[in-house]
């Protein structure tokens, strides 16, 4: 809440009309009957005596605030945009004095507003102005300006700032500041459920929570603890048990768009996207039938209660559903609507350059599929002993999608690609700057955090989150100058530690590298790859395809020696993981095994397994030595790809082909004989015949 001073009755500012500085015994008088009908509520006769007053010192910085205050509390604290506008005037040309008491209340009541008019990190900048100084206002001021301060860091998604700080403030309150310890209980429980710390959250639920009391808010936390928990039928009773209360509370959000969007969201992580995307569309129709009854700039509702809208956050999270729920081009559309206020998050335009590739590549299913084997031989000529079969010289029937096809004009790979080389820039602008941050850090830790400011406003796409250990030193101070994010922000979603920041990183390069491929940039591609390939401690499967897609670019740059040494299955040591996505969320425990592989994105793509990939690897070794003409080696190589077949995976119609091509350059027409037999029954009489 906005704090009023009492109008000072010396050493006040000289104006520019040459005032007298000190008051005289009438402004001492009125200023005190101002002060006390303001704190009688008497806001029209307390702006009375302060317009008085400003007849004799117009040019006075601290009546002016005074009056600015006066006039906000008698618009029953609706009318911001004024009070922003006047507060800004107040100020004086000189800002250097911050340690005067009075400007500090100023300074204070400006990032108040800036605060609840939806600018939190404006806010902090006001605040980081005064800390060192609000030692010199009473204790009650103290608190509110670290209170405010706690506050601008949660709506930041800085948590782990926030714990360093109520260690601090929690050992200054005394035996009698009941009020004070439950409204940091309350911080704390909310900083916790951002850190996705279970065990904090219980134990801040049992600490403040009373088991009756059935609050919207309290059901809302109690579904979010489920859901980290990973009890997503509980989460589910919690929200229909908060939305049957009645009457609602006045809430800044629409409970119902809330409510839709978390039900989204458990949804989502249960493995059901279409259902999930119902309820985002909901969530988006609420949040704009909100917005049309109560807009923001409603007069008559204070301004801690005006209506923002989450109709960006659950957009984002529709994009995100279709996505997997393969209705790319919509999920595209949602996606680019979002962008316009998500424009620094990079895996926004990761998840762009994913709908774009999906239009164009929705699987590789059908390289697999036993039903290829028709285009194994294209036609025949001659008849009886004397007749002759065409090899066919494409297995791959798919049809080549182009843009006219597709509703969205901007959906293309090279958009894909510009999208990809969006995300890694700002990848790249985090890195740089964590590097600075560390050279100019001094020693004692501390870190910004920035992840999803609640369960009703989450995010379904989210990064890999561990549980939070606070601070256990005690040494750091509530007057910490700097704000320097280590994590990178991705808002509204969960931030990106280092090792999410480096997997995010590994994914775009992999996806770039994939599509320069599939158009024809093979330069291109052997840079990503390689710099792919470069990152350390690269996950097993993103290693797998640097060295896929940078033997591909020197097959297609015809450096063929190279690019065995890519297809070498001494690069598979590691076993490859096929449960989760990189970027998906890993829980603990057998009782999550559901949630663990509940978000998996469903799509048709191999290989699947140990054996499918060592095929791959071998097949284009196979190929490479065959463009060489070392038809002895590929057959070698060969053998030991058939070795790897397996029963649940019927031989892929390519390695059939290649296996015909190099029998007969060999010379073993009989050989590819049988090959066609065994693959082409409905041919086995034939001769062969090649057409290259």
């Amino acid at each position: 809440m906005m704090e009023h001073r009492e109008l000072p009755v010396t050493d006040s500012d000289s104006d520019s009309q040459g005032l007298p500085t000190e008051a005289s015994e009438h402004e001492r008088s009125t200023a005190k009957n101002a002060l006390m009908k303001f704190n009688a509520g008497d806001y029209a006769t307390s702006l009375a005596y302060l317009k008085d007053l400003q007849s004799t010192r117009p040019s006075d910085w601290k009546l002016k605030h005074n009056k600015t205050v006066v006039t906000f509390y008698e618009s029953g604290c609706c009318d911001s945009e004024t009070c922003f506008t006047e507060l800004q005037k107040c100020f004086p040309e000189d800002e250097t004095g911050t340690t005067d008491p009075d400007q500090v209340v100023l300074v204070y009541n400006f990032a108040c507003v800036l605060f609840h008019t939806g600018k939190p990190w404006k806010c902090l900048e006001q605040l980081n102005k005064i800390l060192m100084h609000a030692d010199q206002l009473e204790d009650g001021m103290q608190f509110s300006i670290q209170f405010l301060r706690l506050e601008a860091l949660l709506s930041t998604h800085q948590p782990e700032m926030v714990l360093r700080e109520l260690a601090s403030l929690e050992g200054n309150l005394g035996d009698g500041d009941d009020d004070r310890k439950t409204q940091l209980a309350n911080v704390k429980f909310r900083c916790y459920l951002q850190l996705r710390n279970t065990r904090g959250v219980k134990k801040e639920l049992k600490a403040f929570l009373s088991q009756s009391e059935q609050s919207p808010s309290r059901l809302f936390c109690k579904a979010h603890l489920d859901y980290l928990k990973g009890n997503l039928v509980n989460a589910m009773t919690h929200l229909s048990l908060a939305m049957s209360s009645s009457p609602l509370p006045p809430a800044k959000e629409s409970l119902y768009a809330l409510y839709n969007n978390a039900v989204g969201c458990v949804q989502f992580r249960q493995g059901k996207p279409l259902l999930a995307a119902h309820f985002f569309r909901r969530a988006i129709e609420e949040s704009a039938r909100a917005q049309q009854s109560a807009p923001a700039d409603d007069p008559n509702k204070p301004m801690w209660l005006k209506h923002r809208g989450i109709g960006y956050e659950a957009l984002y999270n529709l994009g995100v559903s279709y996505l997997h729920a393969g209705k790319v081009e919509e999920g595209f559309s949602c996606l680019m609507t979002a962008r316009t206020a998500f424009d620094a998050n990079p895996l926004l335009w990761l998840r762009l350059a994913e709908c774009c590739v999906a239009a164009y590549f929705p699987d590789n299913s059908e390289h697999f599929s036993p039903s290829l084997k028709r285009n194994l031989v294209a036609g025949q000529v001659g008849i009886s002993i004397h007749r002759k079969l065409i090899m066919g010289n494409s297995f791959c029937a798919t049809k080549q999608v182009q843009p006219s096809d597709l509703k969205h004009p901007d959906m293309t790979l090279d958009f894909a690609v510009r999208a990809l080389k969006n995300a890694l820039w700002l990848v790249e602008i985090q890195s740089r700057a964590d590097s600075a941050s560390e050279e100019k850090s001094d020693g004692d830790g501390a870190t910004g955090q920035i992840l999803s400011e609640d369960f009703s406003r989450m995010r379904v796409d989210s990064p890999e989150t561990t549980q939070g250990k606070g601070n256990k030193t005690g040494t750091s101070t509530p007057f910490a100058k700097t704000l320097i994010p280590k994590r990178l922000q991705v808002y509204p979603s969960l931030p990106l530690k280092p090792t999410d920041l480096e997997t995010l990183r590994c994914s775009i390069l992999c996806t770039l590298a994939f599509v320069f491929g599939r158009i024809g940039g093979y330069y291109e591609e052997l840079k990503y790859a390689t710099k792919l390939l470069a990152r350390p401690n690269l996950n097993p499967i993103q290693s797998f395809l640097g060295h896929l897609y940078a033997g591909e670019a020197l097959l297609g740059l015809d450096r063929i020696s190279e690019a065995v040494d890519h297809f070498s299955p001494g690069h598979m040591k590691q076993p490859l993981s096929w449960v989760n996505h990189p970027l998906e969320e890993k829980k603990e425990g057998a009782e999550n095994k559901e949630y663990q592989n509940s978000t998996k994105m469903q799509c048709n793509w191999f290989p699947r397994s140990q054996k499918a990939a060592l095929m791959v690897l071998r097949y284009n070794c196979v190929v490479a030595f065959t463009v060489r003409g070392e038809y002895d080696k590929a057959g070698e190589e060969l053998k030991q790809l058939w070795s790897l077949r397996e029963a649940t995976l019927d031989i892929p119609v390519a390695v059939i082909m290649i296996a015909c091509y190099i029998q007969l350059m060999l010379g073993n027409v009989e050989v590819a004989r049988k090959i066609l037999r065994t693959h082409s029954p409905h041919f086995r009489q034939a001769a062969v015949k090649t057409v290259l």
